[in-house]
C-alpha cells in the first residue's frame, strides 16, 4: 500500500507562525500537591502513581497522603493499572467487571464495606491474583503472604519476628503506601503468564464475549462501518479514554485505542518506547518508516503506532484476531458511501480524541467543511491525481471562494493509501505540518470527507475552519 499525505494552510488575512508544544497524556497529570514537599519520603511513588494516571488527588490541591485507602478506592486504581478501564467508570461498573476476573474484594459482595479501610492482606490477595491470572481459587493467606515476601513486595513492618505477624493482615493501608505497592508491582515485573500474552484495551481482549462487552458498556458514543466488513463500537467520555471493539460470531474479534487504555503482561503499554516494545515482544513482523510496527502473534495481529516527534513512543494500539480474512490489513474492500461515511467519521473521532489527549478543546464538526473536503477527494479519486490543487491549478482557497466562505483561517490536510482512518491519522500525525493542523489551537470546526475509487483506494480531506 502507498500511504502518502500533504497538507495545505491558508492564513487568508494574515500569516502567524505558530510554536506548537506537544505534550504526551501521561506526563501532564498536575501531580505537584501542597502536602507532598519534594522532600517527603513517598515523593517518588506518588509522582509515577499520578503520572500513570492511577491515582489522582483531591479538588483543594491535596494527595492526603497519610489517609487510609478504601476498598472502592483501591478497586478504582486497581483497574486502572491492571485492566486499562476507563476512569469516568462509576464504582459499581468496576465492581461488576473484577467480578468477572480473579480478583476477590469484599466490596464487591457487601457494598456497604466499600467506604471502608481496606486491609493489607486483602491487597495482597489482590496482587497475587493479578499475577497468576490462570489462578482462579487464591492460596491460604500464608502462601500469599510467603510469596509477597519472595517477590520482594514487602519486607514486613521490621517489628515482629514472626513473618506472619509482622506483615500486619489487617493493618489498612494508605494511599501512599497502596501506590508505592503499584510501582514496586510494576518495577519488578512479578506479573507471571503461561503461554500467549494477553492483551487487553479497556479490559476487554480478542475472544471475549461481546455480549459481556455490550453489558460493561453498554450503548456505544458511535457505531460505524469498518474496513474488515464488521462494525467499531466505539466509546469515550468526551473523547476522553477512547476505544473502540468489533464483533464477530459473538466474539470480540478487533480492537483500537488511541488512549492509555491498553495493557499487556509484557509490560508494553501506551506511552512505551520502541525500543521497550521491542525488549518485550522482540523485533516486529512488519515496520514502517519508525512510525508503526506489527507483531504476528499466535492468535492475532497486533499494531502499535508510534509517535516519531516523541521519541517513538506507543500512542495508538489496533488488535486484529487471525480469525479475520483481511487481519494484516492488506486488502482494500469494495467501497460504498456508508463506509466512507463511517471512515469520516471515525477519523473526526480520533482527532478529537487525539486533543483531548493533549489538553485542547473538542472541535465541532462543520458540514459545509465536509461537503468541501469530499467534493476535493472525489475529485482527486476520479482523476487519480494527489495534490491540494487540482491539475487546472484550482487550489484551496479557489475551493473556498467557490463556496463563498472568507474564514480568517482555514487548513487542509490530505492523505491517500490508508486502508482505513486509524492508519491515516496516525500517518498524518507523524507528519509534523499536519500535527499542526491537526493540534491548532485556533480552529474551533473541522469537515471531513473520504473518497474511494473503483480501486478502492481511500482519498482523505480534512478542513480545520475558523470563520
Amino acid at each position: 500500500m502507498m500511504n502518502i499525505s500533504r497538507r495545505r494552510n491558508n492564513f487568508l488575512l494574515i500569516g502567524i507562525l505558530l510554536l506548537i508544544v506537544l505534550v504526551p497524556q501521561w506526563a501532564h497529570a498536575n501531580n505537584n500537591f501542597k502536602d507532598v514537599p519534594t522532600t517527603y519520603r513517598g515523593y517518588q511513588d506518588i509522582q509515577w502513581g499520578t503520572s500513570e494516571g492511577l491515582i489522582s488527588g483531591f479538588p483543594d490541591g491535596t494527595f492526603r497522603p497519610q489517609v487510609a485507602m478504601t476498598d472502592a478506592q483501591f478497586a478504582r486504581v486497581l483497574s486502572r493499572y491492571a485492566y486499562g478501564l476507563p476512569g469516568y467508570w462509576k464504582t459499581e461498573q468496576i465492581y461488576r467487571y473484577l467480578d468477572g476476573t480473579n480478583i476477590q474484594l469484599p466490596g464487591s459482595s457487601r457494598p456497604n464495606v466499600r467506604n471502608q479501610p481496606i486491609p493489607r492482606i486483602v491487597i495482597a490477595r489482590a496482587y497475587f491474583a493479578l499475577a497468576h491470572p490462570q489462578v482462579q481459587q487464591i492460596p491460604n493467606d500464608r502462601t500469599v503472604i510467603d510469596w509477597m515476601y519472595d517477590v520482594g513486595l514487602t519486607k514486613g513492618k521490621g517489628i515482629h519476628a514472626d513473618k506472619y505477624e509482622d506483615f500486619g493482615s489487617n493493618d489498612a493501608l494508605t494511599r501512599h503506601q497502596v501506590t508505592a505497592f503499584f510501582r514496586r508491582l510494576s518495577a519488578q515485573r512479578v506479573v507471571r503468564t503461561t503461554g500467549e500474552a494477553t492483551h487487553k484495551i479497556a479490559g476487554l481482549s480478542i475472544g471475549d464475549s461481546a455480549e459481556r462487552a455490550k453489558q460493561l458498556y453498554g450503548t456505544p458514543n458511535r457505531r460505524v462501518a469498518n474496513e474488515q466488513l464488521l462494525h467499531w463500537n466505539v466509546h469515550h467520555s468526551n473523547y476522553r479514554s477512547m476505544f473502540g471493539w468489533s464483533e464477530k460470531d459473538g466474539k470480540i474479534v478487533s480492537l483500537f485505542t488511541s488512549s492509555p487504555s491498553y495493557r499487556s503482561t509484557k509490560g508494553v503499554r501506551i506511552g512505551s518506547t520502541r525500543q521497550e516494545v521491542e525488549r518485550a515482544l522482540g523485533a516486529p513482523d512488519m515496520y514502517v518508516q519508525g512510525k508503526r510496527a506489527s507483531y504476528d502473534m499466535d492468535s492475532m495481529y497486533i499494531t502499535y503506532f508510534y509517535d516519531f516527534q516523541q521519541y517513538q513512543r506507543v500512542v495508538g494500539v489496533l488488535i486484529h484476531s487471525k480469525e479475520l480474512h483481511n487481519y494484516k490489513s492488506n486488502f482494500y474492500p469494495k467501497s460504498n458511501r456508508a463506509l466512507e461515511m463511517a471512515h469520516e467519521h471515525l477519523m473526526f473521532d480520533l482527532v478529537n480524541s487525539t486533543r483531548v489527549e493533549h489538553g485542547l478543546h473538542i472541535l465541532k464538526w462543520d458540514q459545509k467543511m465536509a461537503n468541501l473536503a469530499l467534493r476535493h477527494s472525489t475529485d482527486m479519486s476520479n482523476r487519480s491525481y494527489f495534490s491540494h490543487t487540482s491539475p487546472e491549478g484550482q487550489t484551496f482557497a479557489n475551493r473556498l471562494a467557490t463556496i463563498g466562505v472568507k474564514p480568517r483561517l482555514a487548513l487542509e490536510n490530505i492523505s491517500t493509501g490508508y486502508i482505513g482512518p486509524i492508519f491515516s491519522h496516525y500517518g498524518l500525525w507523524n507528519s509534523p505540518g499536519h500535527r499542526e493542523n491537526i493540534v491548532s489551537t485556533r480552529v474551533p470546526a473541522v469537515g471531513i470527507g473520504v473518497k474511494a475509487g473503483i480501486t478502492g483506494i481511500p482519498y482523505y480531506t480534512q478542513n480545520y475552519i475558523l470563520y
